[in-house]
């Protein structure tokens, strides 16, 4: 039997919340994330590096000190014939994508259809995070939120249009009043956002920002939902300022507000979400080397990530966070949507990106599926 080889990088611990239940001061909850490592990431399987567009590159992961194995090494064909798709009498609704053109949208329909996925809300993105081009900043965003604005105005039934702004322009509210005017249900800010583009970071000032609490303030009051792409670990205290200030804003903080990776920053998490009614996250985690990471830690600690997502599945929204452009292949579109479906119904599934093996998933009970397939999202979304 093959030894699968994993690079292990061994981090300060973190300090335990306790009696997190019993706290009431949001400020207690402050921990500090200085000590911790950066994401952990894996290698992607080769069969699938030219359909992401990407090469080699070198990556870590931390290893949890007792977890459950991610894979069942011992993949028999009795096995393989239980891992198959999820059931499809299920309609969801995809809270978190991306497209570059009109084309790619087509193309993602055509899969919606095919996976049962009623709707789709489409992200404004610029013209960096499209590309991944080092000599573009967040710029030509306008062009994509024109871009979705039409395809939720020509497929009102299926594509909903999420605009976005930079944060550090004037004459940003008037802008959203607009977007909305002409079509768009919601916004997308990249404040938070912990990493940067070529010429700066996506984080370009305070999520708190004085600029910024009229558009939260108009925000609260007509009950705009707002996906607010903010990385907890390095900005919780900005964040847990704005939620105090406008703690009735709709919003949903994508990829658990990376906060999978330790049982401390889940329960963290789980009492944000409690706090603020109109708080809501997503499953999506975006970039394959962390859709990887972030599958290995549910598989490894199942039990776990299970109970959360059954506690707070009123709160959790289901979606990929894939950037559709030409150089990405309809397979592997098909191929990622459906490993979230999988992971979510399945005991054990083939991971695409980790084919080797069969990995544990969580399969959740329907009550649960349908409340995060759909249900959540009609409630943030206010259908």
């Amino acid at each position: 039997m093959q030894k699968i080889i994993l690079s292990v990088l061994f981090g300060a611990p973190l300090i335990s919340l306790l009696l997190m239940n019993l706290l009431t001061d949001p400020n207690d909850l402050i921990l500090d994330d200085s000590s911790y490592d950066k994401h952990a990431m894996a290698k992607p399987h080769d069969s699938w590096k030219n359909m992401v567009g990407m090469g080699e590159n070198n990556y870590i992961w931390k290893k949890s000190k007792k977890p459950k194995l991610a894979y069942k090494r011992k993949a028999t064909t009795k096995n393989f014939k239980n891992a198959q798709l999820p059931s499809k009498k299920r309609k969801i609704i995809d809270i978190h994508e991306h497209v570059a053109s009109e084309n790619d949208a087509l193309r993602l329909l055509k899969i919606m259809d095919e996976l049962n996925i009623k709707q789709t809300v489409l992200m404004g993105t610029s013209i960096y995070t499209i590309t991944l081009d080092q000599k573009y900043g967040f710029e030509k965003f306008k062009e994509n939120n024109e871009l979705i604005i039409s395809l939720a105005n020509k497929y009102p039934k299926r594509f909903i249009a999420f605009p976005t702004i930079k944060p550090d322009e004037a004459n940003n509210l008037n802008l959203l009043k607009n977007y909305i005017k002409n079509g768009a249900s919601g916004f997308k800010l990249y404040l938070g956002h912990g990493a940067s583009t070529g010429k700066e970071d996506f984080h370009s000032f305070a999520l708190d920002h004085p600029s910024m609490l009229p558009i939260y303030k108009w925000a609260e009051q007509q009950q705009v939902p707002i996906m607010l792409h903010t990385n907890l670990t390095k900005f919780y205290t900005e964040f847990l300022s704005v939620m105090e200030s406008f703690p009735l804003l709709r919003i949903t903080i994508p990829h658990f507000g990376l906060y999978k990776k330790t049982k401390d920053r889940l329960n963290r998490l789980d009492w944000l979400l409690n706090r603020y009614p109109n708080l809501y996250t997503d499953i999506s985690f975006g970039f394959y080397t962390f859709h990887i990471d972030a599958f290995e830690k549910f598989a490894n600690w199942p039990s776990r990530y299970k109970s959360f997502l059954n506690k707070n599945a009123s709160k959790i929204l289901f979606s990929a966070d894939l950037v559709i452009t030409p150089i990405i292949h309809d397979s592997y579109i098909k191929e990622t949507i459906t490993s979230y479906m999988k992971i979510l119904e399945l005991k054990y599934f083939r991971f695409f990106l980790r084919p080797k093996y069969l990995m544990r998933g969580l399969k959740l009970d329907k009550e649960c599926l349908n409340q995060i397939y759909s249900n959540t999202a009609v409630d943030f979304l206010k259908f």
